[in-house]
């Protein structure tokens, strides 16, 4: 009897050291080669999922850019000049959207030989989880934290408010040290 292989428990078991001989033991008849194309297809359909999330973003500021845009568009030229609230807001949702229009997956990288690319599936799974685009400076931060544990080294790092620490690097650092063999305190 051939066992149905759950979206939930595939993306899951992408953060397991022992995915393949558990996706073996739910479906034996997979072999090495479908179990690689079955990994293949859910990272693709994550990363897939994680852009259409990130596109619907994108519309939704283009939306309250263009409302931004037929409300000036409606004033009178004195009234236009005078209000400083309307051209700043202009400013502001254009620059989100030229931000957002332009973001990249900071922690995907070329393998040097070969062309494939080469990531850590972990933040892979913690974008599609949370449906959000991880910044370069959180990949860059997070990576810094792991780095200075691998090296056995503590670290401490300020942020300003909004830039993720509660909702991105807490987390993220949390999903990394997640390793059953040791108990990690992280103090945000």
């Amino acid at each position: 009897q051939e066992a149905t292989l759950r979206f939930d428990y595939l993306v899951s078991s992408l953060l397991s050291s022992r995915a393949t001989r558990d996706i073996a033991t739910m479906n034996p008849y997979l072999g090495d080669d479908g179990t690689k194309r079955v990994f293949d297809l859910v990272t693709g359909l994550m990363m897939k999922a994680n852009r259409l999330g990130h596109a619907n973003r994108c519309v939704r500021v283009a939306k309250e850019l263009a409302k931004l845009l037929r409300a000036l568009q409606k004033m009178d030229a004195a009234k236009a000049k005078s209000d400083p609230v309307v051209a700043q807001g202009i400013i502001l949702k254009a620059a989100e959207l030229a931000l957002f229009t332009t973001a990249e997956r900071h922690f995907v990288a070329p393998r040097k030989a070969g062309g494939k690319l080469r990531f850590d599936p972990r933040f892979l799974v913690f974008e599609f989880t949370y449906n959000l685009l991880l910044r370069k400076s959180q990949v860059e931060l997070v990576r810094q934290f792991m780095a200075a544990l691998s090296q056995g080294n503590s670290l401490c790092h300020q942020m300003i408010m909004g830039a993720g620490k509660t909702t991105v690097v807490g987390p993220m650092l949390a999903l990394l040290l997640a390793t059953g063999k040791s108990l990690s305190l992280i103090h945000i």
